[in-house]
């Protein structure tokens, strides 16, 4: 049993540092960033990730906000006042796509409720 929480912690680390590249690729895709800067934002978004992962389970919209504020500032301190901006940018575009497959996936759900037989 213990083997399997080693696992399974060890597993959600390496998803969260996965996802933590994508973004920080993203990111380098519209700001051309530098190599540390790249390595430094990698850091904040694998502990975002980590600690956005044990939220789901508490299902806590504060804790939510305070991880977010807290990497927020963290990428602030890393980027240049201009590029901080693009990020910002970049943020609610994620969140738009985000909410918009909530949606799609809700809708999918009540039409497949609405033809069920």
């Amino acid at each position: 049993m213990v083997l399997l929480s080693v696992q399974s912690f060890s597993q959600s680390n390496f998803d969260s540092y996965k996802m933590a590249e994508k973004t920080v690729q993203e990111l380098n895709d519209r700001m051309l960033l530098t190599s540390q800067k790249k390595d430094s934002l990698i850091l904040i978004f694998n502990r975002y990730y980590s600690d956005k992962n044990l939220n789901k389970t508490k299902d806590n919209e504060k804790f939510a906000k305070a991880i977010e504020q807290s990497r927020d500032m963290s990428v602030k301190q890393v980027l240049s006042p201009f590029s901080y901006q693009e990020y910002l940018r970049y943020i609610e575009e994620q969140k738009g796509k985000v909410k918009t497959k909530e949606r799609l996936r809700h809708g999918e759900r009540e039409s497949t409720n609405l033809i069920d037989f």
